[in-house]
């Protein structure tokens, strides 16, 4: 559902997190790449984890819950 081109050279932190303000709503799969492998830009990863890092908290005020692909197949859910 929302891909932000964390991967992309031109990535920085503030741009990453109101990408994810912007598009992520209830039930959005979020594409996130934290490797560095293959066409990812030097230091994507650590871009990906500090916007995550500013994301998080925020969306978790806002009421945001987060689980892996596999505990919405079950039904649950993880905050």
């Amino acid at each position: 559902d929302v891909m932000v081109g964390d991967w992309r050279a031109d990535a920085n932190v503030p741009g990453l997190v109101n990408k994810l303000d912007a598009e992520v709503r209830e039930q959005a799969v979020i594409c996130l790449h934290d490797n560095g492998a293959g066409q990812a830009a030097p230091g994507a990863p650590l871009k990906t984890i500090d916007a995550l890092a500013d994301f998080i908290p925020h969306s978790q005020g806002r009421g945001y819950h987060f689980c892996l692909p596999e505990q919405v197949r079950k039904g649950g859910m993880a905050s």
